[in-house]
């Protein structure tokens, strides 16, 4: 009895081991200049392009039943003549990863997404969940990799998305530059502010994982 109790605790330890080894966090940020256009509130305008970050970590793990989890903050600002809209977007996804290998990777979860934002020193904010997916490729024998994510919802008249693709080279162990293009739309009533924009635009970045 002792001995089977000895060989199950063994084999946990090695099971906890190799899971604690496929544990990584990755960090990144994104500067974006894109392009805005559309409504809010029923007013359009001629928007500036806007300078703006992203910025994230990805805890990835072997643990099953888990999930693995994504924490982004992304500046969508836009500003017009007689308008400006300061809006900041925080997203939590729990995904899992379907397919892992080192040749690709693709996950799918939940996003919760909230808003905080001020329209003419208006404020306003909401919380809303969307569908998460994500995928990224290896090119064999090169260190480049294609990525590609995207939080989506659709709802009585309401849409909205987020999504990016884009590629990435690894410059040295770990340490990536990426480049690529973002879409954003915002169809929805928030605290009685009706918006119907939309941004997209390339962005530029570097990521790290260890």
């Amino acid at each position: 009895m002792k001995k089977g109790l000895l060989a199950v605790a063994c084999l946990l330890a090695l099971v906890g081991k190799s899971q604690a080894a496929d544990l990584s966090v990755g960090l990144g940020a994104d500067y974006w200049n894109p392009t805005p256009e559309g409504q809010i509130a029923g007013v359009g305008t001629d928007y500036d392009n806007p300078s703006l970050w992203t910025y994230w970590v990805d805890l990835r793990h072997g643990f099953p039943l888990i999930p693995n989890a994504n924490l982004q903050r992304s500046t969508l600002d836009t500003q017009g003549q007689g308008l400006g809209n300061q809006l900041t977007a925080w997203d939590l996804a729990l995904y899992y990863r379907l397919f892992d290998n080192d040749l690709f990777g693709i996950g799918g979860g939940l996003n919760v997404r909230k808003y905080d934002g001020e329209v003419n020193s208006r404020s306003y904010d909401e919380v809303e969940p969307l569908g998460y997916v994500q995928a990224d490729v290896n090119i064999p024998g090169t260190t480049i990799s294609g990525f590609a994510d995207a939080r989506f919802a659709s709802w009585d008249g309401n849409h909205s998305h987020d999504y990016r693709i884009g590629a990435a080279l690894e410059m040295i162990a770990n340490f990536k530059l990426r480049a690529g293009y973002r879409n954003v739309r915002l169809d929805d009533t928030i605290d009685g502010i009706e918006f119907a924009q939309r941004m997209d635009g390339w962005f530029a970045g570097a990521e790290y994982r260890f």
